[in-house]
């Protein structure tokens, strides 16, 4: 199954997950997780992203991010090449560390912001690395409890939702992770939709319709469009092209119309027929021969490449006129 884009949202709460290559170890040394940490600091600065949690296994990472402005690629990207180079320095090796891209699952917040906090606090546990949480010093959890400061978490808003005064949250957060040792690993946590979503239906309509609503409005690329480009390509008028002479300049400005209303505007010959005042026979007849004609001729191959630039580029929604 092809994977689906990644989708930005901002001020959205990000479960992120990043495997070791094979299964492999990516933390060997108390060095790799403190260099880990030290450029997820930087990156989070840099980009804006908030970490409400985090955990470092031997061979993954869960975090648990809030996307600020920046895409969340630009923070997972510059975290895991520059890890890995500082990896393969440190321990003489080459090659991936992390297995492929990483999963990024957008949650719903009010469902599933305690609820993931308590999973990754809880990881250690369940792999049998220690006995209690507060024993493992790779996770955002001894900070919540207070005994570690981390200055780049934010763990202030989590330990709000359990009350305003701090010794008192701390407190009911931990009643909370005690109530999910015996959970083991959830796998509602990981059913998501589109490989991507973790909320109910409610959650992932009214995301796509926030995403709808921020993508730029794509004018689409009309056969009038095309008339007027081709006949500055070609140095004649639209009157020309249009008439019912027979000027050799002319035809074949109209096959290059018709073919690039097919191949850019996805119009069919009859569209650009009724356009051009030809029959879709003869236009018909006209692509092939302009067809086999770029095939042969590497110049008008890169003709075709400009011109579908220039209509592509006259359809953003940045374009002005007068600009190309």
């Amino acid at each position: 199954m092809a994977r689906r884009p990644r989708i930005h949202v901002p001020g959205g709460l990000y479960h992120v997950i990043a495997r070791g290559n094979r299964r492999q170890a990516i933390f060997r040394s108390p060095q790799d997780y403190g260099g880990y940490l030290r450029r997820l600091e930087e990156g989070l600065r840099r980009t804006g992203t908030r970490c409400f949690a985090f955990v470092l296994m031997p061979n993954h990472v869960h975090l648990l991010l809030e996307a600020g402005q920046a895409p969340l690629a630009r923070l997972m990207q510059g975290l895991q090449q520059g890890y890995t180079q500082e990896f393969n320095r440190r321990h003489g090796l080459i090659g991936h560390v992390f297995q492929g891209r990483y999963k990024a699952i957008l949650c719903d917040r009010d469902a599933y912001l305690l609820e993931l906090v308590r999973y990754l606090h809880l990881n250690p546990i369940r792999t049998k690395l220690a006995q209690d949480p507060a024993d493992y010093h790779w996770s955002s959890h001894r900070a919540y409890l207070g005994r570690e400061r981390i200055p780049w978490l934010s763990a202030e808003p989590v330990l709000g939702m359990f009350h305003s005064e701090r010794r008192v949250a701390s407190r009911a957060y931990t009643r909370f992770l005690a109530e999910g040792l015996p959970q083991g690993h959830r796998d509602d946590l990981y059913e998501v939709w589109e490989q991507r979503y973790l909320g109910d239906e409610r959650f992932v309509e009214r995301l796509e319709r926030q995403v709808r609503e921020t993508l730029p409005k794509v004018r689409a690329v009309t056969i009038t469009d095309i008339l007027r480009i081709v006949a500055e390509e070609f140095g004649c008028s639209v009157k020309e092209i249009i008439s019912s002479g027979q000027h050799r300049v002319a035809a074949q400005a109209r096959h290059w119309i018709a073919l690039l209303a097919s191949e850019v505007a996805g119009e069919r010959i009859s569209a650009a027929a009724s356009v051009l005042r030809r029959s879709p026979g003869s236009l018909s007849v006209g692509i092939t021969r302009l067809r086999r004609s770029l095939l042969e001729n590497p110049a008008e191959g890169k003709r075709l490449q400009r011109l579908c630039g220039i209509l592509r580029q006259r359809s953003h929604p940045k374009y002005k006129k007068g600009k190309s």
